[in-house]
């Protein structure tokens, strides 16, 4: 069983909503472990990174200041670890969830959903649980091209709730299966089915490939 220290380095997330986050953080964690046959993995609330371990720290600066993100993971001592800025969504540390409205079988408005500095963290740490060195591309898809496994930023857009321990909802972005990396893998191909075949990218998705020449685009 690994464990995931999970670290409040900042002054602008208070401690309610960090522990809320910690709390979905490790239902998302299951989540993902589960899907991808990854080993067991815990969640630990801690005040200090672990010195050997794997560390997911809220930050108020990057100790790379030239990243323009909400967040980004890297390799530091042998180890992944990743970094999420707390003043990204000050106002909606946890997303927010507000539901449809449906009447008489007729919907009225759908589930809309807005991120918040939560769902950064569960999109670095599901990047860092699929490929915590940073090294393995993807099965080559219909034009030969080798893609990062980069499961949350492939469907960006779709997102769902988790209920934290307190009872507060904290968003979760949608994240690929393995079968969305293999041409001739059966569906699902996401957590949420918002793809319907392999190597396609929601309307807002994104992602690179690598070649001999570097990172492209898709």
């Amino acid at each position: 069983m690994k464990t995931l220290t999970f670290v409040n380095e900042s002054q602008q997330l208070n401690q309610t909503d960090y522990m809320a986050i910690c709390s979905a953080l490790g239902i998302f964690t299951t989540q993902v472990t589960k899907a991808w046959n990854l080993e067991e993995t815990v969640v630990a609330p801690a005040t200090k990174r672990s010195p050997n371990g794997w560390n997911v720290c809220i930050v108020d600066k990057f100790p790379n200041p030239a990243v323009l993100a909400y967040g980004y993971h890297e390799v530091l001592n042998g180890q992944p670890i990743a970094y999420i800025l707390a003043g990204s969504f000050k106002n909606a540390p946890l997303g927010k969830f507000r539901k449809g409205i449906t009447f008489k079988n007729i919907v009225i408005s759908k589930d809309r959903y807005q991120e918040g500095t939560a769902l950064v963290v569960f999109h670095e740490v599901i990047e860092m649980l699929v490929d915590p060195q940073i090294v393995n591309l993807s099965d080559p898809d219909s034009k030969g091209r080798h893609w990062l496994l980069e499961p949350a930023d492939h469907v960006r857009g779709a997102m769902y709730k988790i209920t934290a321990r307190d009872g507060r909802d904290v968003i979760a972005p949608d994240w690929t299966l393995p079968a969305f990396y293999k041409l001739d893998a059966k569906a699902p191909y996401s957590y949420l089915n918002s793809v319907a075949t392999p190597f396609t990218l929601t309307p807002t998705g994104y992602g690179y490939y690598k070649d001999n020449q570097g990172l492209h685009k898709l």
